[in-house]
């Protein structure tokens, strides 16, 4: 779920030019604080530039409404200490800021 609408028809054409069809993945515009997560699979949040009222407000949103199975990447430890999510894994990339940004994955128990 991406909140610009611009970003979202990016990844959109990316996957398309991937081979990713839409009964593979589907890379929606939206707003994650206000539209459902029902059929969420994975959900890539941005978390280390927000601020810690907006980070509260999708952790709650997250252990209230998340599906079980739902898996949540986040460039920083958000869900660290959640009871509802378990820390599935770690791991380090490039980005255009970072030559070695770590990953976390959370999945909803």
């Amino acid at each position: 779920m991406e909140l610009l609408e611009e970003l979202a028809a990016c990844a959109q054409e990316v996957g398309a030019s991937c081979g990713v069809d839409a009964g593979q993945a589907a890379f929606v515009h939206g707003d994650a604080l206000s539209d459902s997560l029902a059929d969420a699979g994975v959900l890539m949040l941005a978390s280390q530039c927000w601020d810690e009222a907006l980070r509260a407000r999708a952790r709650e949103k997250l252990e209230a409404e998340a599906p079980a199975g739902l898996v949540v990447v986040d460039y920083v430890p958000s869900l660290a200490d959640s009871a509802v999510f378990e820390l599935a894994g770690s791991t380090q990339g490039e980005v255009s800021w970072n030559d070695r940004q770590t990953f976390f994955a959370y999945r909803r128990r």
